[in-house]
């Protein structure tokens, strides 16, 4: 919801977008469904707190549930019939198999009557990896009403929802054909009815931060027992200020923040400065104040001592203020680490 614009051909988008540049190739479009960086709820931080991450579905509802109160405008569908397969849900894997490979594919068959407007997907995603090719991947082919939407379905260029289109009022025919058995954490077909999501959109309360370097900004009315929701990564190196004064930063949904506001006008603060940052400071003054020190002494020594000697003398100065500023630290540090996680 926080995509304003898309890029892509023009025929990816959907009547909730519109295009604003094209060219030959690529088009970019405004998206309708989009909100600012800031949310003002009622909603708890506490409820909010963390997702259980299961199949992709059930977060996409847990974070409908956390922003707008309710999960109803996101449905699942079961597949109508299975055809030379075996489909199963054990110990949270979703296991779909061919009956006699050799012979025949695995199709799952759906025909769903669309009521209202809503736009459908396809999920079927294993694992987060940074891997170039996935062992997933060309798993499935996918049609719907007929037409071919994936030959090879998922892809490293497509590897989240795929969008099956949007429908309204309609009966939709989808036919997924295993290309191989797959097993993976996260299956199914759902829609995210549009309507309802333009009706919740239009109740939420929102505001956009400014940032300024390390520093956020926002301004905004609440009132009473209203919380303010940032897409902004939750860090330990945040300090939150409210009117003034500091407050506690709140950590949800796994990664994001959340500040309680003041009944009325809030100006609020985010200032960000990575932990360790000042005792690096500390020790780099130290190591140019030795350094030059060491210079210094160097020349002192060569008026009194000879040049071999006050070299060894410069030198052994010189590591001795290494090992106790820098390496003494890091091995507490590391022993600490150690003894704390066994590791």
């Amino acid at each position: 919801l926080g995509n304003k614009y898309s890029v892509g051909t023009k025929y990816d988008f959907g009547t909730y977008q519109n295009i604003k540049a094209e060219t030959d190739l690529f088009a970019i479009a405004e998206n309708r469904y989009c909100v600012p960086a800031g949310i003002i709820s009622s909603i708890l931080p506490e409820k909010a707190e963390s997702l259980e991450l299961h199949d992709r579905l059930s977060v996409q509802r847990q974070i409908a549930d956390h922003f707008f109160g309710n999960d109803d405008m996101i449905e699942s569908y079961d597949y109508e019939f299975i055809i030379d397969g075996r489909y199963e849900f054990k110990d949270d894997i979703y296991s779909i198999t061919a009956t006699e490979p050799e012979i025949s594919n695995c199709k799952l068959m759906y025909n769903l009557d669309i009521k209202g407007h809503k736009v459908l997907y396809l999920d079927l995603f294993d694992k987060l990896s940074n891997n170039v090719t996935e062992p997933i991947y060309d798993s499935v082919k996918v049609i719907v009403d007929g037409v071919v939407l994936e030959q090879s379905y998922p892809h490293k260029i497509s590897n989240g929802f795929l969008k099956l289109g949007e429908f309204e009022n309609e009966n939709v025919e989808i036919i997924i054909t295993l290309l191989k058995d797959v097993s993976v954490s996260s299956f199914g077909v759902f829609g995210i009815d549009l309507d309802m999501l333009e009706d919740e959109l239009d109740k939420l309360k929102t505001t956009e931060p400014q940032v300024d370097g390390n520093v956020i900004t926002v301004s905004c009315v609440a009132d009473k027992n209203e919380y303010l929701y940032l897409a902004v990564p939750w860090d330990s190196g945040f300090d939150a200020y409210l009117n003034g004064r500091k407050t506690t930063l709140y950590k949800v949904n796994d990664s994001f923040c959340a500040i309680k506001t003041d009944e009325g006008q809030n100006d609020i603060e985010l200032i960000f400065v990575p932990k360790g940052f000042e005792i690096s400071i500390v020790l780099m003054l130290l190591g140019i104040a030795c350094a030059v020190c060491i210079i210094k002494c160097r020349s002192i020594f060569r008026l009194k001592i000879p040049g071999r000697v006050s070299l060894i003398l410069c030198k052994t100065a010189f590591v001795s203020v290494l090992i106790l500023i820098y390496i003494i630290p890091l091995i507490i540090y590391f022993a600490g680490v150690v003894i704390r996680f066994g590791v």
